[in-house]
């Protein structure tokens, strides 16, 4: 049995360049920070996101934003939205974040729309943007030079896990590794109370829910500035665990239902 919120697979889109590192073993962590960088120095909307690490939105009149003016002090960013206000920490945008296509279970269950047991065929087909948001090379895939070919790799959840937890545990480094959640912020007010955890790296609007995204967070750690990177080695991922493709596809499998519960 396979819970509805764990996946079945994990998808990194990408150049062949990011890719053969992750498969060497190296994940990446970049930041909320450079992802607001992105979307608003290439407009590019996909890798990034203007309103990455925000934890509110409130109407103007809202007693929450003096309450936050004085518990975060200079750590507090207002964003006018409109007839809205947005907060976002400060500290948030230099958090230590990597992120995956995280198919799950329950993602199966309503593409196949299974509501009797059985057997059930479901497809699952990538947004578009996901190719055209992660690279450009797709129309110039005869031409362009290897490092930057369009790369998708797959990749098998339970080992790329275990082997990450391990690496983490060597380490010694705290982490958090949770689903985005895509509903919250579909509201026209919402409230995320600021902690040490950063709940709010793990929440975005419901117009990136076509890339089914989870995330790992440093918590613990922050960067100096929106280009730095941390780079954690963990051992190269057995040939048996992942695959790579440098065109669109999409995704065909099986499952057999029984009763009220979906295998």
């Amino acid at each position: 049995m396979i819970p509805n919120g764990d996946a079945v697979l994990l998808f990194k889109f990408g150049e062949q360049r990011w890719m053969e590192r992750l498969v060497a073993g190296e994940v990446s962590f970049s930041c909320p920070g450079n992802f607001v960088y992105q979307a608003k120095r290439t407009g590019n909307d996909v890798q990034g996101d203007i309103y990455d690490g925000i934890f509110a939105r409130l109407e103007p009149d809202d007693p929450r934003i003096e309450s936050m003016k004085n518990e975060l002090g200079n750590d507090l960013e207002q964003i006018e939205d409109g007839d809205y206000i947005i907060l976002r920490r400060r500290s948030a945008k230099l958090k230590p974040i990597f992120c995956m296509y995280s198919y799950t279970a329950g993602d199966i269950l309503i593409d196949g729309s299974v509501d009797s047991s059985g057997y059930h065929n479901v497809r699952h087909d990538f947004d578009e943007k996901m190719y055209s948001g992660f690279s450009n090379s797709l129309e110039f895939r005869n031409v362009i030079s290897e490092p930057y070919r369009f790369t998708q790799l797959t990749i098998q959840p339970k080992p790329f896990i275990e082997q990450f937890k391990k690496a983490m545990r060597y380490y010694g480094i705290n982490y958090v590794m949770k689903q985005v959640n895509y509903e919250l912020f579909g509201q026209n007010t919402f409230f995320i109370q600021p902690t040490e955890r950063y709940d709010e790296l793990f929440y975005k609007f419901p117009e990136y829910r076509y890339q089914y995204e989870a995330r790992i967070c440093l918590v613990n750690m922050k960067f100096t500035n929106i280009f730095q990177r941390k780079n954690i080695k963990m051992g190269a991922l057995d040939p048996n665990d992942y695959r790579v493709t440098h065109t669109p596809l999409y995704l065909n499998s099986g499952i057999i239902a029984k009763g009220s519960e979906k295998q």
